[in-house]
């Protein structure tokens, strides 16, 4: 009897050792890998893409900021060219630069202190 039991243990270590060994990464077809490469590729490349947009984006901001401080500029002129073509501005600087004076005006003369340096 002990040969037949023998006989079943060898017969169930011969078939052990036929059996395969268990894989731990099934084999990829070239196809897969190739998707795989693909779709690494692509995600590396929005991710790029994506970041170059958030710079643009940025700059356009810091553009859009500085287009406004202009615009605040020019219209702050405007209004100072309209001022310089009014009759309140020509007569302020007749009086003040050139000592012009309205008829029927008395002028007065003010002897100012000068400074000792």
């Amino acid at each position: 009897m002990q040969t037949a039991e023998r006989g079943k243990v060898i017969q169930a270590n011969q078939r052990w050792a036929k059996e395969k060994p268990k894989q731990r990464f099934p084999r990829l077809s070239l196809g897969t890998v190739f998707i795989i490469a693909f779709l690494i590729y692509w995600t590396i490349t929005f991710l790029n893409q994506q970041q170059h947009l958030d710079r643009l984006n940025h700059e356009l901001q810091n553009i859009e900021q500085e287009k406004q401080t202009w615009l605040q500029k020019e219209q702050s002129l405007e209004e100072y060219i309209e001022y310089l073509h009014t009759d309140e501005y020509i007569e302020k600087t007749a009086r003040e630069k050139l000592g012009y004076i309205m008829p029927g005006e008395i002028p007065y003369i003010t002897l100012e202190k000068e400074s000792a340096e």
